[in-house]
């Protein structure tokens, strides 16, 4: 059976200290990523370069270290132009 994870109250902005886990397992990181840099699955975290602790059978990752690898990621995708060609 599935664990269940409650939703996070979240800031508005992405900012380590304003979020209240300091740690957070990948269904977490997920939802923290949802809402701000848009839909991932917890498994895409899995080959992020984030350093993974083993709490009572959780992998958990640092919050901050988290936001500043979903940022760089986030930042360094290219922005395509939008919109009708003739406008």
């Amino acid at each position: 059976m599935p664990r269940s994870i409650p939703p996070l109250a979240l800031p508005a902005e992405p900012l380590a200290d304003q979020i209240p886990l300091r740690f957070a397992s990948r269904p977490q990181l997920a939802q923290i990523h949802q809402r701000y840099y848009g839909p991932a699955s917890p498994r895409t975290f899995e080959r992020w370069p984030l350093h993974w602790r083993i709490v009572n059978g959780w992998s958990v990752a640092d919050v901050a270290e988290f936001l500043a690898e979903a940022e760089r990621r986030f930042r360094s995708v290219p922005v395509l132009a939008g919109g009708r060609r003739d406008a």
